[in-house]
């Protein structure tokens, strides 16, 4: 298990879902590797990849945010969590965290990933 937390979207600061991360401590800026983002419309969301980088931000979170975020994302039917290696910062070669991540489920794959642009920068603004 981790205390940690690795958000891309609409949890990130100044996005509508911030407020779901309210008492996590902000650990700092991060990179996911090997996932691409696809553009959902409102939000984005992750699909595993053999290349890309993912930017977001790292959490460390308590069980009952952990719970909280299951409910927001639909875990495990539209979103899965999954613990992943997140690089801190913005280099490869700083800190690395083992933090939840949440990735579209194989259903939400099969329906989106044909339909929805991939976003090449791997950064939802």
């Amino acid at each position: 298990m981790t205390d940690f937390v690795f958000v891309y979207g609409s949890l990130k600061r100044g996005f509508g879902n911030h407020r779901c991360l309210e008492g996590a401590e902000f650990i700092g800026p991060g990179i996911l590797d090997n996932a691409k983002m696809l553009n959902l419309g409102a939000f984005p969301g992750l699909v595993p990849a053999t290349t890309g980088e993912i930017f977001g931000e790292i959490y460390k979170i308590t069980p009952t945010i952990l719970v909280r975020l299951d409910r927001l994302e639909g875990h495990p039917h539209f979103y899965c969590r999954e613990i992943k290696p997140i690089f801190e910062g913005f280099e490869q070669n700083s800190p690395c965290f083992e933090a939840w991540v949440y990735y579209l489920s194989k259903d939400s794959i099969a329906h989106y990933s044909e339909i929805c642009e991939t976003i090449p920068s791997g950064n939802w603004k």
